[in-house]
């Protein structure tokens, strides 16, 4: 079970590295006038496009899908009440039934 976590853990982390290099490769920035948090927002999602995602086992990954599907055990993003992945959703399958919200994620995830 530990070795599903550090594979997403891996995974999401070069998900965002390669989603930062392929937004600015395709002219994509962030606005300058908003704080460093404003920057990274914009970078996880334009809202007119689809979510950048990865094909892991046949299934679509978005960098939210693993960081609260998988790395948070499914819990609703913090002030959402929805869960990310429903529960008839194929990616619940290999999701780590086991996983406790570890807030020391909130460190290594943006």
């Amino acid at each position: 079970p530990s070795k599903l976590v550090a594979f997403f853990l891996n995974i999401y982390q070069c998900m965002y590295v390669h989603m930062f290099f392929k937004m600015i490769s395709d002219g994509k920035q962030a606005d300058a006038n908003c704080g460093v948090f404003g920057r990274i927002q914009s970078f996880l999602q334009t809202r007119n496009e689809k979510p950048f995602y990865y094909k892991i086992a046949g299934e679509d990954y978005t960098l939210e899908d693993i960081k609260h599907g998988m790395l948070r055990g499914n819990a609703p993003k913090p002030g959402h009440f929805m869960r990310q992945l429903s529960s008839n959703d194929p990616k619940t399958r290999i999701m780590p039934q086991w996983i406790q919200k570890d807030p020391r994620i909130h460190f290594v995830c943006l």
